[in-house]
């Protein structure tokens, strides 16, 4: 006979007697979807290993044992060390912000915590190595150009933010099964930290993509951030948080993460060309992809939709989002890494704008001798001040039997000696003397393609010649 057996069941409490001891004690059983209290009926396709309204105490130690939230609670909860780790290191006075500063760093970290493996030893001395060009390179940026200190705290602020989201759904998913009111509870706690997520992760790649663009960068986030509290307000109400409203809140996080569309096209028109750029935006690219993948197996429910009660423990939809979303959010680190990368190659802010005020005055200039060359030759089309120019009758020197004299004249035109009047006459005569030359460019094509056709003819003549006289030979 074993030595335990159960001897009674109730609807989340097992009786087990020990036979050698002659003791009994409750403990935690999971339980199946149908026995399941409503609020806590959420995928009808997972059939079994639910914990319901278990003790804080078997609720928290829960976090070690196998049910069907395990996976939901490791993998936001890894992803929450991740980014802490990233915290701190960010936070040293020693690590420079940047994508190679930052990996240097904690490549250093691996490199000690690794040293007693050769192997491992060389193959992180070749990434430092490696790092250690990227940086070299920076640094060479850094000294040919006079910058600003890039500021580390809107980076910090994305990683405050990704790490809320994460341990927020990590908890909820932990302590959710409790009781009713935590189900509540703690469900829009971690609709509220995806939003924080969401609103957080725009604040580092806007606020360095433009920095010489206060006016800009002050719209983008004050958008964002309202957005970011509508958001969390409508989703603290109790009735969507119901499962029926799934797709609304899959929608309106998406929508949430795709209005990065308009900021992000914005800085494509800015800095087009720029390598940095166009791979972190390749880089957001793949984020919003990430977690448009992560939402399709929200909201469709697919692996376990297909064969129900197969992914109970493992590889159901839910894990599958949490598993996108911690890659989506690393994407989007290394993305505004490159954009820091490029914030701190580039010229500061008045060097910028003395650039561009330089380039506009030689745009202004090339266009003003392209219209002065314009005006010099033929019918002119521009004046020299850049407005088009028009053709006009002189109506003072208009008679009954004389007509008056007609110009090619600046539609702005005013008698300052900055604006390009033409005689008619000598504007068709230029633009004749124009065609003829084109005519007679023409002409001398033509003829030169009736001699090399007399030439080929004469050829073709001259190779049938050669065809005949050797097949008179061969014969």
């Amino acid at each position: 006979m074993k030595g335990r057996r159960a001897a009674r069941k109730s609807s989340a409490m097992v009786t087990v007697i020990d036979a050698k001891r002659f003791q009994t004690r409750m403990v935690r059983r999971l339980m199946k979807f149908e026995e399941l209290p409503g609020y806590l009926q959420d995928n009808e396709f997972i059939h079994d290993h639910y914990r319901c309204q278990w003790s804080l105490r078997d609720t928290f130690l829960s976090t070690f044992s196998w049910h069907n939230e395990t996976l939901n609670i490791w993998t936001h909860l890894i992803g929450f060390v991740l980014f802490l780790w990233m915290m701190v290191v960010s936070s040293l006075e020693t690590t420079e912000l940047g994508l190679a500063g930052l990996f240097n760093r904690m490549s250093g970290a691996w490199m000690i915590s690794l040293s007693s493996n050769q192997s491992l030893l060389h193959h992180d001395l070749n990434m430092t190595q490696h790092m250690s060009l990227l940086n070299s390179q920076a640094e060479v940026n850094h000294h040919n150009h006079h910058q600003e200190v890039v500021p580390k705290w809107p980076w910090l602020v994305y990683l405050a933010g990704a790490m809320g989201c994460l341990i927020c759904s990590s908890v909820s998913h932990l302590f959710a099964c409790h009781s009713k009111r935590f189900n509540l509870f703690f469900w829009r706690l971690d609709y509220a930290g995806i939003s924080l997520m969401i609103v957080s992760s725009f604040f580092a790649p806007i606020y360095y993509a433009f920095s010489c663009h206060t006016n800009f960068r002050f719209l983008y986030l004050s958008s964002i951030s309202i957005l970011g509290l509508l958001a969390i307000i409508t989703l603290l109400s109790p009735a969507l948080s119901t499962p029926r409203f799934r797709p609304f809140r899959a929608a309106l996080f998406l929508a949430m993460g795709f209005s990065s569309v308009v900021p992000a096209s914005h800085v494509l028109f800015l800095y087009w060309g720029h390598p940095n750029v166009l791979f972190a935006l390749s880089c957001e690219l793949a984020t919003g992809i990430s977690y448009a993948a992560g939402a399709v197996f929200y909201v469709s429910r697919v692996p376990e939709r297909l064969k129900p009660g197969a992914f109970d423990i493992a590889g159901h939809s839910h894990q599958i989002f949490h598993v996108f979303v911690v890659l989506g959010a690393l994407v989007h680190c290394v993305a505004t890494l490159l954009i820091v990368d490029f914030r701190r190659a580039s010229l500061s802010c008045v060097e910028m704008e003395e650039e561009l005020r330089d380039m506009k005055a030689r745009k202004d200039y090339y266009n003003m001798l392209h219209a002065v060359s314009d005006a010099q030759q033929g019918i002119p089309q521009f004046c020299p001040c850049g407005a088009l120019t028009k053709e006009v009758v002189d109506e003072d020197d208009t008679y009954d039997y004389l007509p008056g004299k007609r110009y090619f004249i600046c539609c702005e035109f005013e008698n300052d000696g900055m604006h390009f009047r033409q005689p008619w006459v000598t504007g068709m005569q230029q633009e004749v003397e124009r065609f003829k030359k084109v005519f007679n460019e023409q002409e001398k094509l033509k003829r030169e393609c009736e001699a090399l056709k007399e030439q080929v003819k004469m050829l073709h003549l001259r190779l049938n010649e050669l065809e005949s006289s050797h097949s008179e030979v061969s014969v």
